[in-house]
């Protein structure tokens, strides 16, 4: 028994190595917006995505994070070149605020462009929300 200890010992450090180029980075995110959205998904029960952002309360509160946060981006000017500082948002109204029904058409769109509108939270995976996160940045709507 003893004798094997060293063997098993330069076969297990043989599996273990990693090589430096393998590892992959994580994605860049906002741990702030990741964990508003992730409290979204997993604090409503066991619906669907589609039946949480379709109530009323979440669809006012992602309507209020889009209007402050393009608020924040069109003062957010660079002072050498009176550009905006940052990507402007596809949805953007004409005069900086979204209605209700335009917040609630956009929400809605984003889940269909995913597919997710019909899954619930405890059945996805890391890299769904990932990429309903950035689909919803890319909209313009943001969770901190």
């Amino acid at each position: 028994m003893i004798a094997c200890q060293p063997l098993s010992l330069v076969a297990l450090e043989a599996l273990i190595t990693v090589s430096e180029n393998s590892r992959s980075t994580p994605p860049a995110i906002n741990y702030m917006e990741w964990d508003g959205l992730v409290r979204l998904c997993f604090g409503r029960k066991n619906k669907t995505l589609g039946a949480i952002f379709r109530q009323k309360d979440i669809i006012d509160l992602m309507k209020n994070n889009f209007n402050t946060h393009s608020a924040v981006q069109q003062n957010g000017h660079d002072e050498g070149s009176k550009q905006p500082v940052g990507p402007q948002p596809q949805a953007m109204a004409v005069d900086g605020e979204m209605s209700t029904e335009k917040a609630k058409e956009q929400i809605l769109q984003v889940l269909e462009e995913q597919g997710l509108s019909d899954q619930r939270s405890a059945k996805m995976d890391v890299d769904h929300f990932l990429s309903l996160l950035n689909a919803f940045n890319v909209k313009g709507f943001h969770f901190s």
